[in-house]
Parts: C-alpha cells; sequence; structure tokens
C-alpha cells in the first residue's frame, strides 16, 4: 500500500518530535530506569489519598501487579480498561482517546506527553504500566494456551501480637475466652496472564480462631476460589466462577469494588471499570459466590448478569412470637469466629443476590439499565431505633436503576436515577469538565431519599449508607506549572432524617485545599488543609432526644518526600488536628520514614519512627504505613506515645522473597490498651509478621 507524499511528511515530523521530545525528557527519564515495583507504586497512590478513605487495597494491589508484569496495550486500551488503572479520571482518559483517534496508534509510550491534559506526573505514573506493542488478544487461543505461559504466584503469611491479650486467658468459669490461638495464617495462590484469565485460592485464619478442631474441623477459616476470563471471544467479553465482585453505575445499588469518594484526587468521583472482576481478598462479607458473565449481543450491546447464593453471619433474635422462626436484627461484617458466641452467628442465614446490567454504547455515549434483587432465608428485623424507622425489613429486596455517560468536547456528564421496591428514590448527577489545559473541575449532586433501600450501595455519600442525604460536591483541579499543582474541593451535604447519634435532620459541610510541588523525580512535598462542619446528638442524659450541637475539625498536614539517591528515600509528616465541641480537643503527629533498595542488592527494607499526642478519639490521626507486599495497614493515632515498625525484605531470586515486620507501639500516658477481649495489660503492643512469596 503506498503512502501518499502528505502522510509521508506527517509521520516523519511526528518521528522526529517524539525523538526530540524523548531525549529533552532523557535525564528525568532515567530515574525511573529501576524497575517500580508494585508496593512502590501503591505507596506513591495512596500518599496522595486522605487515609479515611475506607477501600481494601487488595484490588489495587493485584491490579497494578498484573500490570507491571504484563503492561496494558495503550493502543488496544477501552475505556474501562483506562478507568482500571484507577490513576486517570474521565477528563485525562478522554484525552487519550481522542488523541489516538486523531492521530492513530501511539508509536512510543513517551508520546504521551503529547496528549493534552497529561502532565509529567501522569505520564511518569503511566508509564510502567502500559506497552504500546502490537495486538495480543487472547481470542482464538484455546483455555489450554492461556494456561501455559502466565505467572504463578504463592503468599504465605504468619502474623501474631507478642503480648498477651485477654482472649487468650480463662474466664472466671475456666474457659476458653477465645477457643484458637493467637496466630494468624494466611495463604494465597494465582495464576494470571496480562489481566484475561486468573483463577486461585485464598484461605485465611484470624488471630483467636481455632485450626483443624472445634468449628474448624478442615483447617482455615475462610476459604476462596475464582475463576476469571476476559475477551476469549467476541462474544464472550468476560465470565467468572467462584468468588467475584460486581459493579453496576454509579454504585446506587450495587458496587462492591475498589473506588474512591473525597480525596485529593479531586476530579476522580466518577465511578467506572468493568462490571465483573475476581475476588482475592480476605474480606469475608464483601463478594459474591456463584458465576457471572457479560455477553456482546450486538456491535453496541452487552449484556452482564450474575447469580450468587452463600451462607452469612447474622445476629440471631427471637421474636417473642411461638413456632415462628429466629429473625436476625444484623450483618456480621468482621469475619472473626474467635469465641462462642459468634460462632453461634457464624453461617445462620442463606443469601441469595442476582442482577443484570444491559448496556448501549456508541461512540461518546453509554446507558445502562441494571436491576437487582437480594433474597434472605430468615426474615431481617433491625433493632427498633429512631434511626432505623425506614431502613429495609423483610425477607427481599429488589432494586432498579438507570446509569448514563455523555462526553462532548470538554465535558463529561454522567449519572445514575434508582429506585427501591419501596418506590423511594435516590439520584447522582455529575460532569467533569476541562476548562483549559491546566484546569478541570467536577460538580457532583446527589439527593438519596430518607426512605431509599439498599444493601449493596456505595454511592457517593458523606455516610456510607447512600441513602437519607442530599448534596452537592464542587472539585478543582489546576496545574500552576510542571511543577506546583492546587487540587481543592468544597462538600455542602443535609441529612432530612435522623441517623444514628443524630435524632434530627442535619447538615454539613467539607473543604479541602491541597498545595503540592514536585521536582522531577527528587523532590514532592505538599501542605494539606481539611475543614470539616457538621451536626450530632448533645452527649448528654438529661433528656431522650438532645437538642444537636456542632462540631468543627481543622486538620493540618505538611507531607514530604526525598529521593535522596537511586536506593534511598527520606519521608516526614507533620500533622495537626483540632477538634471544637463545647470542649476542645487537638492532636499532633510526627514521623521519619526511611527506605532502602537497589537493583544491586537482594536486600531491602523501609523502617519509620513516628511521635503522636493526641487528646482524645474525635481528634484521632490516621497515617498511612508501608507493610508486606500486598499486605496493607491504616492505623489510626491517639493518647501520646511513640510508634515505629521495620520491614526487611530479601529477595533470593526472582522466584523467592522473604519479609519479615515489627511495629511496635509504646504509650506514655496510658497503662491499658483496648478493652474486653483485646485487651492488654500494659503500655505497649508488638505486632509481628513473617512472609514468603513465590514466583514462577
Amino acid at each position: 500500500m503506498s503512502v501518499s507524499p502528505t502522510n509521508k511528511r506527517w509521520i516523519l515530523h511526528r518521528i522526529l518530535w517524539l525523538f526530540a521530545f524523548s531525549y529533552s525528557n532523557y535525564c528525568s527519564l532515567m530515574a525511573q530506569s529501576d524497575k517500580i515495583s508494585a508496593e512502590d507504586y501503591i505507596d506513591q497512590y495512596i500518599n496522595k489519598l486522605d487515609e479515611t478513605n475506607n477501600f481494601d487495597f487488595n484490588q489495587l494491589y493485584d491490579r497494578i501487579t498484573g500490570l507491571l508484569a504484563q503492561p496494558l496495550n495503550i493502543n488496544e486500551a477501552s475505556r474501562d480498561d483506562l478507568q482500571g488503572l484507577y490513576i486517570l479520571d474521565d477528563i485525562k482518559i478522554n484525552s487519550i482517546l481522542a488523541y489516538r483517534a486523531m492521530h492513530g496508534a501511539f508509536i512510543s509510550e513517551y508520546e504521551l506527553q503529547a496528549v493534552p491534559k497529561l502532565d509529567p506526573q501522569d505520564v511518569k505514573s503511566l508509564t510502567p504500566l502500559i506497552t504500546v506493542a502490537e495486538n495480543n488478544s487472547l481470542q482464538g487461543e484455546s483455555i489450554q494456551d492461556l494456561i501455559r505461559s502466565g505467572r504463578h504466584e504463592i503468599f504465605l503469611r504468619w502474623s501474631a501480637v507478642a503480648e498477651q491479650q485477654k482472649g487468650y486467658t480463662l474466664n472466671n468459669a475456666g474457659e476458653k475466652r477465645f477457643l484458637g490461638d493467637r496466630n494468624r495464617l494466611y495463604g494465597r495462590y494465582k495464576y494470571s496472564k496480562e489481566d484475561k484469565i486468573s483463577f486461585g485460592l485464598t484461605v485465611d485464619k484470624d488471630a483467636g480462631e481455632e485450626f483443624f478442631t472445634g468449628s474448624n474441623r478442615h483447617g482455615f477459616d475462610f476459604y476462596s476460589f475464582h475463576f476469571y476470563l476476559r475477551d476469549y471471544s467476541q462474544r464472550l467479553k468476560q465470565i467468572a466462577l467462584g468468588d467475584f465482585s460486581i459493579s453496576f453505575g454509579q454504585g446506587l445499588i450495587m458496587h462492591n469494588q475498589f473506588g474512591l469518594f473525597k480525596s485529593a484526587y479531586v476530579t476522580d468521583v466518577k465511578k467506572g471499570t468493568r462490571v465483573i472482576k475476581p475476588y482475592t481478598s480476605v474480606n469475608e462479607y464483601n463478594f459474591f459466590r456463584g458465576a457471572a458473565v457479560t455477553l456482546r449481543l450486538a456491535e453496541r450491546i452487552e449484556l452482564s448478569t450474575f447469580a450468587s447464593s452463600r451462607r452469612i453471619d447474622t445476629n440471631l433474635l427471637n421474636d417473642d412470637v411461638p413456632n415462628r422462626p429466629l429473625v436476625f436484627s444484623s450483618i456480621r461484617q468482621d469475619g472473626n469466629h474467635r469465641t462462642l458466641s459468634e460462632i453461634e452467628d457464624e453461617r445462620t442465614t442463606r443469601r441469595t443476590t442476582a442482577g443484570s446490567r444491559l448496556t448501549y454504547a456508541h461512540r461518546r455515549f453509554r446507558a445502562s439499565a441494571n436491576v437487582l434483587y437480594d433474597a434472605f432465608s430468615r426474615e431481617f428485623k433491625p433493632r427498633d431505633r429512631p434511626y432505623n424507622e425506614f431502613r429495609f425489613r423483610g425477607k427481599s429486596l429488589t432494586n432498579a436503576s438507570i446509569d448514563f455517560g455523555y462526553s462532548i468536547k470538554n465535558i463529561n456528564a454522567f449519572g445514575e436515577l434508582a429506585v427501591s421496591d419501596n418506590g423511594a428514590p435516590a439520584a447522582l448527577l455529575g460532569a467533569l469538565l476541562s476548562l483549559s489545559r491546566k484546569t478541570d473541575l467536577s460538580i457532583l449532586y446527589r439527593n438519596y431519599a430518607k426512605d431509599y433501600q439498599n444493601l449493596w450501595a456505595d454511592g457517593f455519600a458523606e455516610t456510607s449508607n447512600t441513602t437519607n442525604e442530599r448534596g452537592l460536591y464542587v472539585g478543582l483541579l489546576h496545574r500552576i506549572n510542571q511543577q506546583w499543582q492546587l487540587a481543592a474541593y468544597a462538600d455542602h451535604w443535609h441529612h432530612p432524617f435522623k441517623r444514628f447519634r443524630v435524632d434530627e435532620p442535619s447538615r454539613g459541610r467539607e473543604y479541602l485545599l491541597k498545595l503540592s510541588y514536585e521536582k522531577r523525580d527528587k523532590i514532592q512535598t505538599y501542605i494539606q488543609y481539611r475543614y470539616e462542619k457538621k451536626q450530632r446528638n448533645k452527649l448528654s442524659s438529661d433528656t431522650q432526644i438532645e437538642p444537636l450541637i456542632t462540631i468543627i475539625l481543622h486538620r493540618l498536614r505538611l507531607n514530604n518526600n526525598w529521593q535522596m539517591t537511586r536506593q534511598l528515600s527520606l519521608s516526614q509528616r507533620i500533622e495537626l488536628s483540632f477538634f471544637d465541641e463545647k470542649t476542645k480537643s487537638s492532636g499532633i503527629l510526627l514521623y521519619q520514614d526511611i527506605k532502602w533498595k537497589s537493583m544491586e542488592s537482594p536486600f531491602a527494607f523501609s523502617m519509620r519512627a513516628s511521635y503522636f499526642n493526641v487528646s482524645d478519639f474525635d481528634a484521632r490521626i490516621y497515617a498511612y504505613e508501608n507493610d508486606l507486599i500486598n499486605n496493607f495497614f491504616i492505623p489510626f493515632f491517639n493518647n501520646q506515645g511513640f510508634r515505629s515498625y521495620l520491614n526487611l525484605r530479601y529477595n533470593w531470586n526472582y522466584h523467592v522473597t522473604t519479609e519479615l515486620r515489627i511495629a511496635r507501639t509504646h504509650y506514655l500516658d496510658i497503662d491499658v490498651i483496648s478493652s474486653g477481649n483485646n485487651r492488654i495489660d500494659g503500655n505497649h503492643r508488638t505486632d509481628i509478621k513473617l512472609q514468603a512469596r513465590l514466583r514462577f
């Protein structure tokens, strides 16, 4: 096929431009020549978050690990694929797709520097995760071929608390409080290839649970198996067997995958990824067990459907009606089965869940219709509390919704309209706007009726229930230049009905302002201020229904990351909190991190020394900690004391890695730690972990 002179000149110009631009950035990119690890990548990502975000990091780890080993082909990536990278909002995704549509396939990873909405930090984050390789579709390969050239990974982990906890002592009757020992045991095997196929087994025994005896005669307390296949043919887009997670729309009826809410990623407020994902975590509640499939019915139409049935832990109640089956008042989500009372609640109710999603997509428009059905073998009857008046009661619940997304020029609009089977509505409408090359804006409005009922929803909200809330969120991201960036958001909300610890309608607002600076790969620093004002009951026993009082929380953080050499990095943080009610409280956290890792050495370590002084729980401070591979910890700090940890890692070769973690908290103002069966008589707590990772 001949190429016209005009096209030849355009191609030559593009190649020369790319060479010049890549060479000009050679020095800065050389800092990335050492292959980044998944845990380093995740550390960089999480350091930009508000640690109060509650999500499962295992999903993030699995995704990033797979991409670092087998990068995503940027020339084949769909919108769902790019959303699954977790580091791009829809404005940046639209910019990548528009550039590719206009200029054709990328000829180098560094050509991303020419995409209008991507800044140098975006390009640096994306480069390890993508490739411009030729088409690597697995369509046409047999299952036998798919399982021959992928990656096998095994994790084995042991952990325990060194100090004696009350649960491991005998009660007054001479009986064990915790029926098992203090050891926590974890194991996982997973096979994967290019995010196209994976299968594996996860096992877990929590500290205090029995092992090969009592209620766990078959060994571990938790077993999870999954098989997942994606893009196997033009018709079969996804299939999952065993354990999996599901995401519909903006989460108003269903979302149990990784996702953010309010954070320093101020424009990353739109949910969106593949409907079905394999489940590999140890959370014993937030997953489905059964089968799920996505089929392409026509060029623009896809159907996703799933069915799940499993027994869950519930708190059973005597309904005081003779010969009537027991009801349950709540679903237990902690997964602990250590005591007789916890074991009595274990697997007491069967839960059956089914749902479907029909999607139409054409160019920049996408719309979906969703339906979800949940049924229990027993009646769900929440306890009589003022805030439970409109909560779901019964044996089954049905939800339905319509969600959409539409992009035009620099505007990306999205939303979801949902209803529960009592007729109560919920709505979320949002837009991402690119105001200029340097400035992006996000706007999100939500209105969830006080009687909207759901069991799996995880929509954008101040509270975790996706009900009884109206609010408006506005986020702004401005890139001052290549080094400086300003992020801010404002969120105002109103709860039209009572909530837990709030016996009247209430309202609140929250603001965040973050100024960050980055100098190539040497210095990353930011200062962040967060303000929150809301209402709750007055803490008094004078009357049964208390008037509301206003509480105000201020948080100020200064964080620095210094790449001293290619092997050594240092991080420091100082964070202040001020809580204002009738009585005021405050807190301070200071820490110093040291990390050392070299491509020339099999040994690596990270450590932290910190001091905290927090006057009460309301002023508590959260801080993410580096941990073992595929393991994450975000403690909160209260009281006064010191905390330190040391992580040691030794890579014997590519196939074998061993790790040790020791973390210790020493309090200066208390001599009893925690309460109940977790109580420690003393002023220090020491956590020890050992882990081995095998790859082949």
